[in-house]
């Protein structure tokens, strides 16, 4: 009932403004920052589904091979002008299963000096280099581990956006207590973003380069959330015991260099959780949690296929032995019209230290090794 409530008020909006529709790429306004144009109305979308193959469930009651066909991501962006070169919104709205059906509901302001955009509302803070971008021009079946526990997904606030060439810089406040997918501003704690990013042409190919940190507090329980139902491993809330107050810093770059068909990238994220009561702030549990990856693509068949390989690795406390987990991926894109229409065929190799997580069954060489084979239309 929701799903057809939500598309209802979809249609209805397109038949109210009796506005002209164009088609465009449903992340070009999130490709690394904020691009907006003066149209009166813009419509984009981006449906996917997924066939997963696992050779043994983690959960040690469900141990037989598992077989999955499921609906994806089935989304619809819009964007309109409010007040020509100044004024834009933009929404997003998910029509499948995903448990929470508005995911973007912002607004921009462009009249800011020195090329500065001001956005406000509900929306992805450019934290990681896969947020805010959009989830059509994936180069995988599925976000990295790094994003899966450091991504903080849809925030209530305000972030700004100044773009000087080579140079851009974010600044954003938004709701404190360090849970994803927020919908409200409900307590007097924030969380602030920093973030810079360098884009320079070196040799025959591009330099980009990004150093991200976000300092957050709060109260209550911090929790990790799965950052999309497309994700192929369930992660666990985490809570802090009932402490009154907490800290958490994330810090990360990233480093990328395309030339040609050619692109290698790798990114690394570093959290440090402080877990204290007030009004000592006597720190009375502190652990750190890192993440990386490193990945290659290839372009072929006048650019109609994609070769990639991805290592990545996620460690849950630094300070303990055999309790990171490492996956090797391998992939083949199929772009049948760009990235618009396209197949990802993915190959998951996944391993895990003993004391990974105690209550999961210990990783087994071929065991928990998974095939993802995912179809793509986006407009």
């Amino acid at each position: 009932m929701r799903n057809l409530l939500t598309a209802s008020i979809v249609l209805a909006l397109l038949f109210a403004f009796s506005l002209p529709v164009f088609a465009c790429g449903e992340g070009e306004e999130c490709e690394g920052g904020i691009c907006v144009e003066d149209v009166k109305f813009k419509l984009a979308g981006n449906f996917q589904t997924l066939l997963l193959l696992k050779a043994e469930d983690l959960d040690k009651v469900n141990t037989g091979p598992i077989d999955q066909f499921k609906m994806g991501r089935a989304r619809l962006f819009l964007k309109g002008t409010v007040l020509p070169e100044k004024f834009y919104f933009v929404t997003q709205v998910e029509l499948g299963y995903y448990n929470q059906p508005l995911l973007d509901f912002k607004f921009i302001y462009a009249g800011l000096p020195m090329n500065t955009y001001f956005t406000f509302g509900r929306f992805k803070p450019n934290f990681t280099y896969y947020m805010p971008r959009s989830t059509a021009k994936l180069d995988f079946a599925n976000y990295p581990l790094l994003v899966q526990h450091f991504g903080m997904n849809w925030q209530m606030g305000a972030q700004t956006t100044t773009n000087l060439g080579i140079l851009k810089l974010n600044l954003g406040v938004f709701n404190g207590q360090d849970i994803p997918n927020n919908f409200t501003d409900n307590n007097k704690y924030k969380d602030f973003l920093v973030r810079t990013d360098f884009m320079y042409p070196l040799g025959p190919g591009k330099l980009d380069l990004a150093g991200y940190g976000w300092f957050g507090t709060g109260t209550g329980e911090v929790m990790e959330v799965n950052p999309d139902t497309t994700e192929v491993e369930e992660i666990p809330y985490v809570s802090t015991g009932g402490v009154e107050q907490f800290a958490n810093s994330r810090f990360g770059f990233t480093a990328a260099y395309t030339f040609g068909p050619m692109n290698v990238r790798a990114e690394y994220v570093a959290s440090t959780d402080e877990q204290f009561k007030n009004p000592t702030g006597a720190v009375i549990e502190d652990f750190s949690r890192s993440s990386y990856y490193f990945q290659a693509g290839y372009k072929f068949m006048q650019e109609k296929m994609e070769a990639l390989v991805r290592y990545e690795m996620y460690d849950q406390d630094t300070d303990v032995d055999k309790t990171e987990k490492t996956w090797l991926t391998l992939g083949l894109n199929y772009y049948l019209h760009e990235w618009k229409t396209m197949l990802y065929l993915n190959y998951i190799m996944r391993d895990a230290g003993d004391d990974y997580e105690p209550e999961l069954t210990d990783y087994k060489a071929g065991k928990n090794d998974m095939i993802l084979l995912q179809a793509q239309m986006a407009f």
